[in-house]
């Protein structure tokens, strides 16, 4: 089967369980839970990284593990092909869950353009580039019910469209903000959505341009001082030198005075 959209990770991942006919758990213990996260990070100069994680909670992890002849080694190889170019998932193991991670570099927006394409066929961008100092990232998404799950399965699905912008953001339409870090919740996304994020680039320079600035002006003011405290010492000294110093009284004066 060709896979060539992230909608199909789900599709896989369902045939993994009932591929080795997988029961739900009691409903005293906690649900078992796939989460996917699609993560688009974007440097200020267009290029980044694109990456896929599929996470599986230790539930569905102990339930598997279970299992005879379950692939326990290469579970994450079940999602290679899911996107062109994003082969040669790596597994890493917390708490008894496990994260499958592939990830993609770009060099610039049209290879971000490029790679959205291939995880969201049907998706398009209305505006996708870098002016004025902003980052602009307008997707029509367009993914209908892709990822459409029934709430009465026994398996629970998140999944999330991650974009991290460079600089500040300016306005976006995500579920969640965190700092530069930007998600919208694919389960309730509607056919229409758009993913919107605008930010400032920069910031960081900016931050620091205006940090020496500060330093600047403040060096400026004590040269300033330094500058008329010289000045007015050197007066002084110039003033005291023309009238002789305090207390003598000049040679000729004191000639011209017979009582002296």
């Amino acid at each position: 089967m060709t896979r060539k959209a992230f909608t199909t990770l789900l599709a896989a991942f369902s045939i993994l369980l009932c591929a080795f006919s997988v029961s739900p758990l009691p409903g005293t213990q906690a649900k078992p839970t796939i989460t996917i996260q699609i993560t688009s990070v974007v440097g200020s100069g267009g290029d980044g990284t694109f990456k896929m994680e599929v996470i599986l909670s230790k539930e569905i992890m102990a339930l598997l593990k279970g299992l005879p002849n379950f692939p326990e080694t290469n579970v994450c190889s079940e999602f290679n092909g899911s996107l062109q170019g994003m082969s040669g998932w790596t597994k890493t193991e917390q708490d008894g869950g496990l994260t499958c991670t592939a990830s993609t570099p770009f060099t610039d927006l049209d290879g971000l353009r490029s790679i959205t394409k291939q995880a969201v066929p049907n998706g398009s961008f209305d505006r996708l580039e870098i002016a004025g100092g902003h980052f602009y990232y307008d997707l029509a998404a367009n993914i209908g019910s892709s990822f459409t799950w029934d709430a009465n399965m026994p398996y629970g699905v998140d999944a999330w469209w991650i974009v991290e912008v460079p600089g500040n953001v300016v306005s976006t339409n995500a579920d969640v903000k965190s700092g530069r870090t930007l998600k919208w919740n694919l389960m309730t996304m509607s056919g229409s959505t758009h993913i919107r994020a605008e930010s400032t680039l920069s910031s960081t320079a900016l931050e620091i341009d205006s940090t020496l600035a500060v330093i600047g002006t403040l060096c400026l003011l004590a040269c300033c001082c330094i500058i008329l405290l010289a000045a007015g010492g050197l007066v002084f000294f110039l003033i005291r030198r023309k009238n002789g110093a305090p207390g003598k009284t000049p040679a000729a004066t004191r000639a011209g005075n017979p009582n002296s």
